[in-house]
């Protein structure tokens, strides 16, 4: 058996001080065309590696090797440009093709000053047939989607000539074809021994294929688990710490009351032909196995994408919302995909993020808040969500992501909407957030507002959803319904 070439080390690493980032006393060996996945709750330090590779967090203390060499995260130094890291959000430049996001962009070993375009594309080419035959080498990056963005920057691992891949949990995102995709990617990274660190809320197929899972928890390595010796049930139980989430059910709590509908909506190629009609209280999911009808219903709705055909109405009255503000100012709630990160406002206090579609809907002139409002709202909920008023004035990044979750539904629970939209709400929660998701939907479903959730995977939405609409070939090609049980 040939021996295994180590290509990055960590030793006795601590990192991080806050919640989500910090790491102690923390081991790691790579080697060349390995794929480890490092597995952790909600601040149990597996964002402290990501940051620290993307060059955003000092070590505190230990040692870093690559090659054998000091490895240092400085931001464009030559040891850092031989780990690549991939995150939620694209590093491509959407004005340059993909051919010239691959060799032109990317730092080359020779460096020259004029690279022939023909020798780029010819390169690229090859590469695309490899990797992602759909993809062609004179797209625009800005003409890709979100999957395909993540496979060309894996692609550019091999024009950079990276040794180790740091790929942040992406796969939530994704429908079935373009998770078939991405493993894919994966898989010829690794042939190419190119090492991967996958990083990882959950268990799923990266770890299933994983040569290690390393178990993190409260910023300390729990188990290690080979391939050969892997246990879901186990790795499960250590990620929770030994405490076992009991199976979430609910009773409807819908009324006969139409609040929302719309009729032969039109948005090519994603939809075709959609009427529905939503009811007061209910939870619906919208379930595409593709994650693209699903999300698009889902946008328009909430304002973010226009229908070229069909109506809607809202509370009996037509529903056209130009952009998300329109939505909210006619009472419509809206979460996105990146929950925290693009729904919170971090350098914002705790009080202000809770506050902030109440502050829209309580202005008493465009622009002018009603400072009154906010300050009895602070003293009445800061106590029920465990939080002292004296740290109402904190950052919201100060909390950790359990409590920004909170915050975040917390927030549309006092807005009170008629409709709330949710897309992929689950797709980055770990177990005890999916839980905190859920008593939150429950609760504003209770107290009448309807809500519509879309995501690729039908376990997320049963427990909580008294519908699923399947949608299929741009229509609703199903119905799954919950039994009628109040």
């Amino acid at each position: 058996m040939p021996m295994k070439t180590e290509i990055l080390r960590m030793d006795h690493v601590s990192m991080g001080e806050e919640h989500e980032n910090h790491l102690e006393d923390f081991h790691l060996s790579v080697f060349a065309g390995e794929l480890v996945n490092i597995i952790g709750l909600s601040a149990s330090g597996k964002d402290g590696l990501w940051q620290y590779f993307s060059g955003n967090l000092p070590l505190l203390s230990g040692i870093v090797t690559l090659n054998h060499r000091p490895y240092e995260n400085i931001k464009g130094s030559r040891e850092s440009q031989k780990v690549l890291c991939i995150g939620r959000q694209s590093a491509l430049i959407s004005r340059l093709s993909v051919a010239e996001n691959l060799f032109v962009v990317a730092p080359k070993r020779n460096h020259k000053w004029f690279i022939p375009s023909k020798s780029v594309r010819t390169q690229a080419k090859i590469l695309l047939n490899e990797f992602a035959p759909d993809i062609r080498e004179n797209m625009e990056v800005a003409q890709l989607t979100r999957a395909q963005c993540h496979i060309v920057e894996l692609m550019r691992a091999i024009t950079v000539e990276a040794r180790v891949v740091v790929l942040d949990d992406v796969l939530q995102f994704y429908g079935q074809s373009d998770i078939v995709q991405l493993i894919n990617a994966v898989n010829l990274l690794i042939q190419r021994k190119i090492a991967v660190i996958y990083v990882s809320h959950c268990q799923d197929f990266l770890t299933d294929m994983a040569d290690r899972i390393i178990v993190l928890r409260g910023g300390r390595r729990v188990r290690t688990f080979y391939s050969e010796d892997y246990d879901r049930g186990l790795c499960r139980q250590l990620l929770l710490g030994g405490e076992e989430i009991a199976p979430r059910a609910r009773t409807t709590t819908r009324e006969d009351a139409v609040v929302f509908s719309m009729e032969h909506i039109l948005h090519p190629p994603e939809i075709s032909d959609v009427s529905l009609k939503l009811y007061r209280g209910e939870i619906v999911g919208l379930y595409d196995v593709e994650n693209e009808a699903n999300q698009c219903l889902a946008e328009i709705i909430a304002g973010n994408l226009l229908p070229e055909g069909g109506t809607m109405h809202l509370l009996g009255r037509e529903y056209r919302p130009a952009r998300l503000d329109d939505a909210i100012r006619s009472n419509v709630g809206y979460i996105s995909r990146d929950i925290r990160y693009q729904s919170l406002v971090y350098p914002m206090s705790f009080a202000d993020n809770l506050f902030l579609p109440v502050m829209r809907k309580t202005a008493k002139l465009k622009g002018v808040i009603d400072t009154t409002v906010l300050d009895y709202l602070s003293r009445e909920y800061c106590e029920d969500m465990g939080i002292e008023e004296r740290f109402k004035g904190l950052p919201v990044r100060r909390f950790d992501s359990y409590i920004q979750t909170d915050i975040l539904f917390q927030r549309w629970l006092l807005f009170r909407p008629a409709l709330l939209v949710c897309v992929d709400p689950y797709s980055r929660a770990d177990a005890i957030m999916q839980g905190i998701i859920f008593e939150k939907l429950h609760e504003m479903a209770a107290e009448g507002t309807t809500i519509v959730i879309s995501s690729p995977d039908k376990n997320d939405l049963t427990p909580i959803c008294d519908r699923i609409l399947f949608v299929k070939e741009g229509a609703i090609g199903g119905v799954w319904e919950r039994s009628v049980e109040r």
